[in-house]
């Protein structure tokens, strides 16, 4: 049973159409596409449903057009009982959608057309953040970052920007990094906004510029993680079998938020985001294969002394 208040999320909601390729094609080629999917996606969406998974209470301002896709979104969320009250439908433009070849590793290319994630406004999201002790905020129209950042003042807001965002010019984030308490992003995120091509100096020297606690994820390799002041510390990914890795900084994201929102210390709220981004990749499709809470505890517990370096 979900208890106490909602976490709001606020960000893209997308379909992806998605399958496995034997190599990528280059300019001009052409590459055989197997195991065609089309699933919901999104990173808010993705990290909502990781969320409602977790057995979190969750809201999400977002925003989907009018046409067929809609519906495959929408069906999803509320299927994992994701609060959509608050999201908007746009009849000028399509669901946001993505095209995904996925390799024989389970890595992948993402295509982005974001069509109605553009229509997202400051009302929505204003609205939704009523009674919301906690904000995961994605990528929403660049236009909404101040609406945003009030929304996340007083709270536990958690800033995750994603490439399309993190290159944003500096005064653009500056409202969002400045009310945000925690910035996750991922390796070549942390180099674009830092220059830095370690994701340990990067996590650092974020940590230290922007006055707030930083993740910088790498992957099966886990995550670097630094707060003001202190050096970056490694926390280590966990072993499993990755069929593909879409969505699963989403779901790191959502395991992050869950264990902060509980109380726990960076550090162990890194080590659980490890495992609910790790178990995400078993299967085909962003949302394939999303744990419950008590799968991801039992991946992380107990924890070796190594844990954490």
């Amino acid at each position: 049973m979900r208890q106490g208040a909602p976490c709001l999320v606020v960000g893209g909601v997308n379909v992806d159409l998605l399958g496995r390729v034997e190599r990528f094609a280059g300019p001009d080629e052409a590459a055989a596409l197997s195991d065609f999917t089309v699933a919901p996606g999104g990173h808010a969406g993705n990290c909502a449903v990781a969320l409602a998974r977790l057995g979190v209470a969750v809201r999400l301002a977002a925003s989907v057009g009018t046409d067929p896709l809609a519906r495959v979104a929408l069906d999803a969320l509320r299927a994992a009982a994701v609060e959509i009250d608050f999201m908007e439908q746009s009849d000028r433009l399509p669901t946001g959608t993505a095209l995904i070849p996925v390799g024989p590793r389970g890595e992948r290319i993402l295509y982005l057309a974001r069509g109605a994630n553009d229509a997202l406004g400051d009302a929505a999201i204003c609205r939704a953040a009523d009674d919301c002790e906690s904000v995961v905020v994605f990528d929403p129209p660049l236009e909404t970052f101040g609406a945003v950042a009030r929304v996340l003042a007083g709270r536990l807001g958690i800033f995750a920007p994603g490439g399309l965002v993190c290159t944003a010019p500096g005064e653009v984030l500056e409202p969002m990094l400045s009310a945000a308490r925690v910035l996750v992003v991922n390796r070549p995120e942390s180099r674009a906004m830092t220059g830095l091509a370690d994701p340990a100096a990067a996590a650092a020297h974020l940590a230290s510029e922007r006055h707030l606690a930083t993740v910088v994820t790498v992957g099966g390799d886990g995550c670097w993680f630094a707060e003001p002041g202190t050096s970056a510390r490694h926390c280590p990914g966990f072993a499993v079998q990755c069929t593909d890795s879409t969505g699963a900084g989403d779901a790191f994201v959502a395991g992050l938020s869950a264990a902060l929102a509980s109380g726990e210390p960076l550090a162990r709220a890194a080590r659980f985001g490890n495992a609910v981004g790790a178990l995400a990749t078993r299967a085909l499709g962003a949302q394939g294969s999303l744990p419950q809470r008590a799968e991801a505890e039992r991946l992380v517990s107990p924890a070796p002394a190594s844990a954490i370096s």
